[in-house]
């Protein structure tokens, strides 16, 4: 009961604000989630409080959305990942490219933190492909839509330290949920056609993770 309590209370890394950046984090690792394996090995404790976790939007930053984001890709909680990925989304400050490094002291959860981006990415250039701005409302109107189409897209970028993070020394499977087994599963390898290209790169082996919304 003392674990989920201290989990349930656990503080994010305080943050300090600094021009031309996003946000600059200053981490304990008491103030980090667990580690992938740990988070795996501890399903039953971790899952329930992060499924009622209360987020408090206007004092939140890119930072502690992806620690969010990977919390859940870790778990396989899809809903609450997109509902992450849509939020972010309408966040039009919060350009992918600027995200910064979080110098994560565990390196798998480096690993995963620094594929998140990537995702991002291609969640939203989708979205930016049909000529949707990241300043769009939820509402809109045809005829805005139409005069977004005419403007010239911008397209989201990883940031540059992504490409530096080392993979897995060993490989970190992720498991998914297989409703006929009623069971956690992993993806035998990373032949399997299922399996993420962008975490393979990581030695991370996971099915490819539900990120378009509408």
């Amino acid at each position: 009961m003392e674990r989920i309590i201290a989990y349930l209370g656990r503080v994010f890394p305080t943050k300090s604000r600094s021009k031309g950046t996003v946000d600059t984090v200053h981490a304990t690792t008491s103030s980090l989630p667990p580690s992938p394996r740990e988070l795996l090995r501890g399903r039953q404790i971790y899952e329930i409080p992060l499924l009622g976790r209360q987020i408090d939007r206007d004092a939140d930053t890119p930072l502690k959305a992806i620690y969010r984001l990977y919390e859940h890709i870790i778990l396989d909680q899809n809903v609450e990942m997109r509902n992450e990925l849509e939020a972010f989304w309408f966040q039009p400050g919060w350009s992918v490219h600027e995200i910064p490094d979080p110098q994560d002291p565990d390196p798998e959860r480096y690993a995963v933190l620094a594929v998140i981006p990537a995702l991002l990415v291609l969640a939203f250039n989708k979205r930016i492909e049909l000529g949707l701005p990241r300043d769009a409302p939820a509402i809109f109107t045809m005829d805005q839509l139409d005069e977004w189409r005419a403007q010239e897209r911008r397209y989201e970028q990883e940031p540059d330290w992504t490409a530096s993070v080392p993979p897995c020394e060993e490989v970190l499977k992720i498991p998914h949920w297989d409703n006929d087994l009623r069971n956690f599963v992993s993806l035998d390898s990373f032949d399997d056609k299922r399996a993420s290209q962008g975490f393979a790169k990581k030695n991370i082996l996971i099915w490819q993770p539900h990120i378009h919304f509408i």
